[in-house]
């Protein structure tokens, strides 16, 4: 390919062009008429139907449901990838005396898992409360079942298995049971702890409260409900992924609310077991979502204030340039993916008609360059020709968003690895700035939990900038 180097100037070209351009007055218009209905049907309901409003909301990192990093799921097929990956922790405010439920006083906590975690993940909640004068427990609600200690006293645990959700105090005594609602695909648990029983009502007056949430593979045949850890896998059994590594006191625990590093941290000299911190929330605490999006305005304003300054001179590439590099080369993904890219713009001049059929040519060439483009040296590029193009077009329309989320989430990951190689700050921008970018189309697509794991993710990387 002819000035193969040059053509990469207009990367900047593409970011700031291709996610503003317009899509023609009837794109716009009904996007527009979309947002207005939205913002005026809506009606105001009581947080208390709700779940109450929510005080905090941790996002536990992906693919980390290896336990302290080598444990291996068993090999019955129902422990589906990810069923045990904890990904959200929603914690709410408790609701007093609120309307149309099946117990008005209550405390709603939101679990959200990577796959189906119903059928097959064990899962233990602690937590202990400022306003609780009661001495707390340190040790496992069943001895030994997941082999680990509390560096802060718990002063109640909920035990979650089979469909149900059992409620114990500090002196292991059960004392009621849980309302549970689970998503359809099993992958969002609900819960809500009737505050009915008395002692529960502490939680009224707590200031602070602190979390321990602990996830397993679930077996009713074992202690706590806990799926035994072996030097192999069997059907019924999870491993670690080296059999030399294996010892009595790893911990039976595959993902964890925070640092699953934590689980590696027991002491075989001492016999000890591993130590877990708990995640503290403060209970008057307000989630704001305007804070999300000025978040994201602030880190895109960052990244493109860099990005002018960086930018090499003003050359100009048209689409006659690329589709003549695709005439010599039609299989080359980075011609196809900028050439995909003018195409799509040009439906910003079009008629409603020519417009769509314009987008959903571009689409026929960005997608063969993303399929192309796999490993390519440039396929950040590639990847986000077609994520710029998936932003831009109306999702009511096209339903494009959520390929661009995947596909600006991908080229991050790609970006970070990049960034982690060469230390460099504008690196690590880069990287944050497609982040941002893979949230707002989550956002577009209505996936709230994806768009906060994504700026979840640009927060990491804008701790190497600031």
């Amino acid at each position: 390919m002819k000035n193969t180097k040059a053509i990469y100037y207009i990367r900047a070209a593409i970011i700031g062009f291709v996610s503003l351009f317009g899509v023609s007055v009837f794109f716009i218009s009904s996007s527009a008429l979309s947002k207005f209905l939205a913002t005026s049907l809506k009606l105001k309901v009581n947080p208390s139907m709700t779940g109450g409003e929510l005080a905090a909301e941790i996002f536990d990192d992906t693919e980390d449901d290896k336990g302290a990093g080598n444990l291996v799921y068993p090999a019955n097929s129902q422990f589906e990838k990810g069923s045990m990956d904890l990904i959200r922790y929603g914690i709410h405010r408790p609701v007093y005396n609120g309307i149309w439920q099946s117990f008005p006083d209550y405390w709603q906590f939101d679990l959200e898992f990577k796959g189906n975690a119903k059928e097959s993940a064990n899962i233990m909640i602690y937590f202990g409360m400022d306003s609780n004068k009661e001495e707390g427990e340190s040790s496992t609600l069943f001895e030994n079942a997941e082999n680990v200690s509390f560096s802060k006293p718990w002063h109640y645990a909920v035990w979650i298995s089979e469909g149900t959700g059992k409620i114990y105090n500090v002196k292991k005594e059960m004392i009621g049971n849980a309302q549970l609602s689970f998503s359809e695909n099993g992958n969002k648990i609900q819960m809500r702890i009737p505050l009915e029983i008395k002692e529960l009502q502490k939680i009224y007056t707590a200031e602070n409260t602190w979390h321990y949430v602990l996830v397993g593979g679930y077996s009713k045949w074992d202690r706590g409900g806990f799926m035994p850890v072996e030097k192999r896998k069997s059907y019924s059994k999870g491993s670690v992924a080296k059999g030399q590594e294996f010892h009595n006191l790893i911990p039976k625990v595959y993902d964890i609310l925070g640092e699953n590093s934590q689980l590696g941290n027991w002491n075989d000299e001492e016999l000890k077991k591993a130590e877990l911190n708990p995640v503290e929330v403060n209970m008057q605490a307000k989630i704001n979502s305007k804070d999300n999006k000025n978040r994201i305005e602030e880190i895109k304003k960052i990244f493109y204030e860099q990005y002018k300054r960086e930018e090499s001179g003003n050359i100009e590439y048209s689409e006659e340039f690329f589709e003549k590099l695709l005439k010599e080369n039609p299989e080359d993904p980075v011609a196809l993916a900028y050439y995909g890219s003018f195409v799509a713009m040009r439906g910003g001049k079009a008629n409603v008609a020519q417009a769509v059929k314009l987008v959903n040519e571009a689409f026929t060439y960005l997608d063969k360059a993303v399929e192309l483009g796999e490993g390519h040296e440039k396929e950040i590029d590639i990847l986000l020709n077609r994520a710029s193009v998936s932003k831009a077009v109306p999702n009511g329309v096209f339903a494009k968003a959520e390929t661009g989320a995947k596909d600006f989430a991908k080229a991050a990951a790609l970006q970070k690895q990049i960034a982690e190689k060469s230390n460099e700050k504008n690196d690590f921008l880069f990287a944050a700035y497609l982040y941002v970018s893979s949230s707002e189309c989550y956002n577009i697509c209505g996936k709230e939990t994806e768009a906060a794991l994504m700026l979840n993710e640009a927060e990491k990387m804008m701790a190497f900038v600031n």
